[in-house]
């Protein structure tokens, strides 16, 4: 059993970085402003609506009496936090939606969010808001709810989802609407694409950062509404993620997004409801331990949405509970247990335990595997892909693959793509602000252009001409790598990448502590020669250690 307190110990740690964001000057235009680069460095002419979150770790921090906790009750922190969500209720469009990245964008992720904070921070800090400010982030609330509930995204985020639920549910409360025709049809597209598996969709397949967030949000509308169709998906979802959390106390990593963030605070209140029931309770111990010995992705591992985590972390503090497990089996994550393997075939992930040793595999992206050995906590071996330089320059890395399974042997088949070289310039800064102001007035216009950034940043992949086979012998911890030539390309360079994430995701950015002792491997160019003169080049590489044959 792991003490609650490492949830309130990194968040005051962080606090003094989280206030620093803030425009904390009553006599600013921009008072209440947590984006940094608008409000000081004036290096965008936009507000970060996302940022404005931040208004909810203050609000959550004012109302927790811990001896420790010196901002409780504070008049600052609360009347930061007000000002916060009146700049929010300021800077929204006339539609209610919020930009992120760019000027019109509208972000309807973004939007759900910052809703999502406002409106749990008016309801907490009620009693000490004035009549007139209550009046007008009542409207502003009116018109971002609105706004969710007639419009969604075209591409499928589950977390983006969860999250606009919440922001309904209690804006509704607020506003004293019923929104339940809106919030309903969000809850049918998530769990109509829940996978058997457990996991929640994000884009094209599961990301184990993002379904901790999915299972935050969608635990805090079950707490509240007691709705019989999440208790099970919940359960389901909780398993599979626990096969993630690894016996060092990191987390993730090997997901369709590449994410490592861990939200906690689903799996504490979904354990505080049904006590025993799944293995939220272990999963929160070993995070609580990983947030200790800092393996687990804390806020300070990264800068764009550290306010996020130290809000989930303030609310698992608070939900924090202990209880007997319903099952002796629950009590332990299958990296702790007894020896296991399982396939998970809609996403291609591979999890075993065998003598002391823990593997995943993820045969959906280009066979991805992290190996631990479970008694000292040790990670043997990290592969997060395959990344060439091609004989024209082109950097080519393996990413999305096709795999079967028969017996112990697992054969990943991915060709290679050309990696994007997107740069930014100010020519094509200028030019898109220029378009999105002129035409990004139109919500239509503005989905359209995020459709085409997520296609070209994200899911589109140009095929590089080589194919990669890896057969992994499943019970002989080893790889047998097959390289084949499908066009005129040959390989220049080729090495196995301990750390390497190639989307736009800004939570895969996180830096890997587990990784840091894991040397990226370099083909040697005796295989490369080979390649080139016969077309096809096949060497071996154990699970065990950070090695080629």
């Amino acid at each position: 059993m792991t003490d609650r307190n490492a949830y309130l110990d990194i968040v005051l740690e962080q606090m003094p970085r989280l206030l620093a964001q803030l425009d904390r000057n009553p006599f600013s235009p921009t008072y209440g402003c947590f984006d940094w680069n608008y409000w000081h460095d004036k290096i965008t002419g936009f507000h970060n609506g996302h940022a404005q979150e931040s208004m909810l770790a203050l609000a959550l921090l004012h109302e927790i009496d811990c001896a420790f906790n010196p901002y409780h009750n504070s008049p600052n922190i609360r009347k930061w936090a007000i000002a916060a969500l009146l700049y929010w209720s300021r800077m929204l469009h006339r539609d209610g939606s919020v930009d992120e990245f760019y000027v019109n964008e509208r972000q309807l992720g973004a939007t759900a969010i910052s809703l999502y904070a406002a409106a749990r921070t008016y309801i907490i800090l009620n009693d000490h808001i004035s009549p007139e400010i209550r009046r007008q982030v009542k409207s502003a609330i009116s018109k971002s709810s609105s706004l969710l509930a007639k419009r969604d995204e075209t591409h499928l985020l589950s977390n983006h989802q969860a999250q606009a639920i919440m922001a309904l549910l209690y804006s509704g409360r607020i506003l004293k609407r019923d929104l339940s025709d809106a919030i309903r049809p969000k809850i049918k597209r998530i769990l109509e694409n829940q996978s058997k598996d457990g996991w929640f969709k994000e884009y094209n397949g599961a990301d184990m950062g993002y379904l901790t967030t999915t299972i935050a949000f969608l635990a805090e509308y079950y707490s509240i509404n007691k709705s019989a169709e999440l208790k099970e998906p919940l359960k389901l979802a909780i398993e599979f993620a626990s096969h993630f959390m690894y016996p060092d106390g990191f987390f993730g990593a090997v997901g369709s997004r590449s994410t490592a963030h861990c939200w906690t605070s689903g799996f504490e209140l979904f354990n505080s409801l049904h006590p025993g029931e799944t293995r939220a309770q272990a999963f929160c111990d070993a995070a609580l331990e990983g947030i200790r010995n800092r393996m687990l992705h804390t806020p300070e591992k990264q800068d764009r949405y550290f306010s996020e985590q130290i809000t989930d972390f303030l609310q698992a503090f608070a939900y924090h509970t202990r209880g007997e497990s319903a099952s002796p089996a629950l009590t332990s994550l299958p990296c702790e247990g007894s020896d296991f393997s399982r396939f998970f075939q809609d996403s291609g992930l591979y999890c075993a335990k065998d003598k002391g040793r823990y593997i995943v595999i993820n045969a959906g992206n280009g066979g991805q595997f992290r190996c631990y050995e479970t008694g000292s906590k040790k990670l043997l071996s990290c592969h997060a892909g395959y990344v060439g330089v091609t004989s024209d320059g082109k950097k080519v890395a393996t990413t999305e693959s096709s795999y079967t399974m028969e017996s112990s042997l697992l054969t990943v088949d991915c060709e290679m793509a050309v990696l994007s070289d997107h740069k930014q310039s100010v020519i094509k800064i200028s030019a898109l602000n220029t378009f999105m102001l002129a035409a990004g007035m139109s919500m239509g216009i503005s989905n359209i252009i995020k459709d085409r950034l997520i296609s070209m940043l994200i899911t589109t992949k140009k095929k590089a001409g080589i194919r990669v086979i890896r057969r992994f012998n499943l019970a002989r911890w080893t790889v047998t790598e097959t390289f084949k030539l499908e066009s005129r390309t040959h390989l220049q360079e080729l090495s196995s990448l301990a750390d390497f994430k190639p989307k736009f995701v800004a939570y895969s950015k996180w830096f890997d502590k587990s990784a840091l002792g894991m040397e990226d491997i370099s083909v040697s160019r005796k295989i490369l020669q080979e390649l080139s003169s016969k077309g096809s080049a096949t060497f071996n590489r154990t699970l065990l250690k950070q090695s080629i044959d």
